[in-house]
């Protein structure tokens, strides 16, 4: 897959997928100090729950969302 059109770099891309598909838990603390600007100020891969269910799952609680 080819991210030239993003403004992710392929090595962003590489160290998450070395990862397992994970942010490293420094970038998981920034992304969730954005709090309430969680989804204006962190798009594409870097948004916390690109990945991974259990972050995904985070972010839609974070946003109120119920199941």
């Amino acid at each position: 897959m080819s991210y030239a059109a993003s403004i992710v770099t392929d090595e962003e891309v590489a160290e998450i997928m070395a990862r397992g598909g994970r942010h490293s838990e420094e970038h998981l603390a920034e992304l969730i100090g954005h709090g309430d600007y969680l989804i204006e100020r962190v798009k594409e891969i870097h948004a916390l729950g690109a990945f991974d269910g259990e972050e995904h799952s985070k972010t839609l609680d974070m946003l109120g969302f119920k199941k």
